[in-house]
Parts: C-alpha cells; structure tokens; sequence
C-alpha cells in the first residue's frame, strides 16, 4: 500500500512540476512575488477601501438630502399646477445659496402627465427668468415629495400655540422663597 501512494505522489508532483513548466516558471515566480508583498503589507491596502464602505452610506444620504431639499414639492404649486411665490422663491434660493454641483432643481411628479408638464413647464420658466445669462441647472421629475407643510398651516399652528399659551408668572412671596432663606433652610436639614 506504501508503494502505491508514494507512486501516487511523485506522479502527482511530476504532474504539477510539468505544468508549471508549460505555464512558465517566470510568471509563477511573480505572482508568488506580488503574493508575499501583498501580505506583507497587509492591512494597509485595504484600508482605503474598509473607509469607502464606511462612508458612502452617508454619501447616499447627503445626496438624498440635497435632492429633498431641492425638490419643489406639492406645496410649491397652486391648484392650475403653476409655480406659486414660494416655489420661486424656493429655486431663487436653491440656485444662488447652493454649491455649484447641487444646482439641480426636482419637480415633484403631478397626479397627471399633464399636471405633470405644467409643473415642469413653470419651474422651467422660473429658472429662465432667474438665470438668464448663465447655464441652466438641470431640471428632474422625481416622484419623492418633501415632508413640508403649508405657510398657512404653519401660521394657524404657530398662532393657535401662542394664544394657549399661559403668561408667566413667579409664585406668591411668602417670605421663605428667596435664595438666602433657602440656603439656609437646605443646611439647617
């Protein structure tokens, strides 16, 4: 049995010696040397790529939270899907107070491929008018609107919260509320 597996094993060794001579013994050597190099400098060069997979999910969410905050949602057209004041406002402000590589304007999608270009048309007339030397900004459609609520709604909120608001008020003096008195009340205990 001892015979047959040492002749095994050589004729598995003059198999690979073989092969490696057919593959070409320079290029193992070099790929052996590229190998040993590689562990060791291990970890290093994976650590650029260990900091890319952590970072770029918050990459995503930068990206996500310039394009909601460029969108020009529902709140920013009036019944006829025409861009009302605070719509233009809204891309006067995108376009001047934005880095120059998030210059890019989203039009909320309307309930209709007509709503729907009647929006883009009035954003697309808006930024004409807004810009009208320079390049234009690119204009999407997304169909992501933004968490918002009306100017109106927030001033019936606003004011409703101020009006139940109670006045301020100090509790009645009663000779031990002052700091001094209370000092000493809490080292006498």
């Amino acid at each position: 049995m001892k015979i047959s597996t040492s002749l095994l094993k050589s004729a598995l060794a003059v198999g690979l010696l073989s092969s490696v001579a057919t593959a070409g013994w320079p290029e193992l050597k070099e790929e052996m040397h590229i190998d040993k190099l590689r562990n060791a400098a291990w970890p290093q060069p994976f650590r650029g790529i260990d900091a890319a997979a952590v970072v770029s999910p918050f990459e995503i969410q930068k990206a996500n939270g310039w394009r909601l905050f460029d969108t020009i949602g529902a709140t920013y057209f009036d019944e006829t899907n025409a861009l009302n004041d605070s719509g233009v406002r809204k891309i006067a402000t995108s376009l001047s107070k934005n880095p120059s590589n998030h210059r890019v304007i989203y039009v909320l999608k309307g309930d209709t491929p007509e709503h729907t270009a009647t929006r883009l048309e009035s954003v697309q007339i808006a930024v004409s008018q807004l810009v009208p030397v320079d390049t234009l900004p690119e204009i999407f459609i997304t169909d992501r609107d933004t968490d918002s609520v009306s100017g109106e709604n927030q001033t019936l909120l606003n004011r409703g919260l101020s009006q139940t608001t109670p006045a301020p008020r100090l509790p009645k003096f009663n000779g031990l509320n002052t700091p001094s008195n209370q000092q000493q009340l809490n080292i006498k205990k």
